[in-house]
């Protein structure tokens, strides 16, 4: 008798621990079971007013942006309070109320795939989705107006970017090395191709330069290797230096005929170009500006040009 009531007691005992494991689980990881878990979250709004913007993510690598206003700004890419999950990324949701994306906003999230960015943004911040390698599509709204410098750096599975309207400023290498980017169309809000905005672009087959553009930056188009064909409208004042350099593809240029100087190195190393027409009131074509045009032939020289500096056509066939 004394055994049976020891032996009712260990089951009672056991019954007892198995009942409180599984209220346990049930209270305090119930994503596990309905759906997934929080990894990280937190505070990530503007200085003095931090609470209005959060992120969070999840188990399945969802990472979210919600609230209200501007995020703070992280100037490294080490200050963002995720940096330590950033490979952990595979989506990202910037959700509705959110005006401005961090600089070094999800830099280095090499695991991203997919993006949603809500029709309230107004500007996307310095490198924020620089090096996210698996980035196949972007929709830029059309609320936002600045893009920043090496904003998508590096994203080298990005195969089509639609930069809308609204956009009037990209800052420098916006786009750098996008090297499966084929084609993209630019803003007509925009009055100015910035230094290296496209440069390493290897896959770009063609850009349309519209009528509004006054100024293309220095190494703006460099090493665009599949870049076949460029007509630079009448619009554009200015071409920086080294700007279409190493366009190893490049067989057809037409000039604006409002530049008054090709500078230098602007078309050195397109060794595609066979032929060029350089406008009347071009008075002055820099150093190296067609040096290594392995197959360039045939040159119309203008009656206003007054210099051509050293080593101008130097390795070219003319």
């Amino acid at each position: 008798m004394r055994f049976k009531r020891k032996l009712f007691g260990k089951l009672i005992s056991l019954i007892t621990v198995l009942a409180f494991l599984v209220v346990s689980l049930m209270v305090n990881e119930p994503e596990s079971i309905y759906g997934a878990n929080i990894v990280i979250s937190g505070n990530c709004g503007a200085e003095g007013n931090e609470a209005n913007v959060t992120y969070q993510l999840d188990s399945d690598g969802v990472f979210t942006i919600s609230g209200s206003g501007a995020m703070a700004n992280y100037v490294l890419q080490s200050d963002v309070p995720w940096y330590e999950n950033i490979e952990d990324i595979e989506s990202v949701v910037i959700g509705n109320g959110i005006t401005n994306l961090s600089s070094n906003l999800l830099r280095g999230a090499i695991n991203v795939t997919s993006v949603l960015i809500s029709d309230d943004v107004m500007s996307i911040g310095t490198c924020a989705f620089g090096e996210c390698s698996g980035i196949e599509q972007i929709d830029i709204p059309s609320s936002v107006e600045s893009i920043g410098g090496n904003a998508f750096q590096n994203c080298t599975a990005l195969e089509e970017v639609i930069i809308p309207n609204s956009v009037t400023d990209i800052g420098t290498y916006a786009f750098m090395n996008c090297t499966s980017m084929s084609s993209v169309g630019v803003s007509t809000g925009l009055t100015t191709l910035n230094n290296g905005v496209f440069s390493g672009c290897s896959n770009l087959e063609s850009i349309n330069i519209h009528n509004n553009i006054s100024k293309i930056g220095s190494c703006t188009f460099q090493n665009c290797s599949s870049l076949e064909e460029v007509i630079i409208p009448n619009s554009v004042t200015t071409i920086g230096t080294d700007a279409f350099k190493s366009c190893t593809s490049l067989t057809n240029v037409k000039i604006s005929t409002s530049i008054s100087k090709i500078d230098t190195r602007v078309f050195n190393g397109c060794t595609s170009l066979t032929e060029i027409e350089i406008p009347n009131g071009v008075t002055q074509i820099g150093m190296n500006a067609f040096t290594e045009c392995t197959s360039l032939e045939c040159v119309e020289i203008p009656t206003s040009l007054t210099k051509v500096q050293s080593y101008a056509f130097y390795n070219a066939r003319y």
